[in-house]
């Protein structure tokens, strides 16, 4: 049987909800990877037999280093290089001493 929803209850929540969302991070395909998500808050639906509780939804958090309270970031150093042991790990590359990988990009042509 479908249930009937209190229209009023929808459209006028009980309670406001300061921040209703939270970054989790779920353990990737080995330990040092976490992957993050934005656990957002749902109220619950009412229902002409009361309020209706619903799980947290979680969201793939793509706002990278910056939507972590807990990370600072310098512009000037960047952000850590993380990745690195997972490349070294694999045997198919080798460090060259003092050399910074930079992009080499394309000379910009006059849009005259």
């Amino acid at each position: 049987m479908t249930e009937v929803i209190d229209r009023e209850g929808v459209a006028a929540p009980a309670r406001t909800v300061e921040n209703a969302s939270r970054r989790v991070y779920v353990e990737g395909s080995r330990p040092d990877l976490r992957v993050p998500f934005r656990e957002v808050t749902q109220v619950a639906t009412r229902g002409v037999r009361g309020d209706v509780p619903n799980d947290p939804l979680r969201l793939y958090d793509t706002s990278g280093a910056h939507g972590d309270p807990e990370v600072t970031v310098a512009p000037e150093t960047g952000l850590p290089p993380l990745r690195t042991p997972w490349i070294t790990e694999r045997g198919d590359v080798e460090p060259v001493p003092g050399v910074l990988s930079i992009p080499i990009l394309p000379p910009m042509r006059s849009m005259s």
